[in-house]
């Protein structure tokens, strides 16, 4: 019973000290406001120029660019065998 009590007084006056330490974290996604403000600097250039136009066009040609290059793997690999035309 004493050394509960001497315990609980003892470690309120540490959470006491403790809580004077302001608390600080670093932040978890650095670019969460960049990439906000990046985005909304888009949307007001798309009524200008139809930026997600373009940006879905550089999508689908990057995207058929990576077909072809696989379609030229798919190849290379079918006349490493002897043979093959």
């Amino acid at each position: 019973m004493v050394t509960g009590a001497i315990v609980t007084v003892l470690f309120t006056g540490v959470r006491a000290v403790m809580g004077l330490v302001p608390s600080w974290a670093p932040v978890t996604n650095p670019f969460t406001s960049v990439s906000f403000s990046f985005g909304g600097m888009l949307g007001s250039m798309n009524g200008y120029f139809p930026i997600s136009v373009l940006l879905g066009c550089l999508v689908l040609l990057l995207s058929l660019k990576v077909f072809l290059l696989g379609w030229r793997v798919v190849l290379f690999i079918y006349h490493q065998f002897w043979g093959a035309d």
